[in-house]
């Protein structure tokens, strides 16, 4: 039934291919959350790979996802505000400067993020508390980043992941702030809970969802 909708419609190539393996990327994961608009925009972008992209595709490659028009305008007027997207002409998108940064990391997650190494039973550590929370776009941008790499909050202003990456720590960290973490975050390893800590942190997280965060990009 998709490939007859399509056959119907003047896309490029790639852009027809684009939207069939985001369709049946969602096919082989029914147990996944269903697409919204934002992450459709994204995805359509992050697979032009820099490329603009038009209003009217994205709201036709929407209805094959059962996404309204109004949803995929609301969602590109708050992607736009929070600095993600951004019009270079009427109707026309592509990510911003910063997000190009971040679709890079995004796009070539398999390269480190994807890949592990063996677990010594030691975390990641970032700290925010000094940071504030007054810049909502800021804290928006922060909270996305460590979200997008797995870390978890254990208590206000300290997320922490296990250190189980193929990623070197200097390697993560950069990453993590072209992603919209500030350059005055801290980051460090640790090797030692107390007790009661110890016993809290397998509850910040599920291992089958923090995969299932790896694989949406891949």
């Amino acid at each position: 039934m998709l490939a007859v909708y399509l056959k119907h419609i003047t896309f490029s190539d790639y852009f027809l291919n684009l939207i069939l393996h985001i369709y049946n990327g969602l096919v082989k994961k029914m147990t996944m959350k269903k697409m919204n608009a934002r992450d459709l925009i994204v995805d359509l972008l992050l697979g032009l790979q820099g490329r603009a992209i038009c209003i009217k595709h994205i709201i036709i490659a929407a209805k094959l996802f059962k996404i309204n028009e109004n949803s995929i305008r609301v969602a590109v007027m708050r992607l736009s505000n929070d600095g993600v997207i951004e019009a270079i002409e009427r109707g026309v998108y592509q990510f911003t400067l910063q997000a190009h940064e971040w679709a890079d990391v995004m796009l070539n997650r398999k390269q480190g993020i994807k890949q592990t190494k063996a677990w010594t039973q030691q975390y990641l550590a970032v700290y925010t508390g000094a940071l504030g929370r007054v810049d909502r776009s800021a804290l928006h941008r922060r909270e996305r980043a460590l979200k997008h790499f797995g870390f978890k909050e254990l208590e206000q202003g300290i997320y922490i992941r296990p250190d189980n990456l193929a990623l070197s720590f200097d390697d993560l960290f950069a990453q993590l702030q072209v992603s919209g973490l500030e350059p005055n975050a801290k980051m460090s390893l640790i090797g030692h809970w107390d007790a009661t800590t110890l016993a809290q942190i397998p509850n910040l997280w599920p291992t089958q969802q923090l995969n299932q965060n790896y694989v949406k990009y891949s």
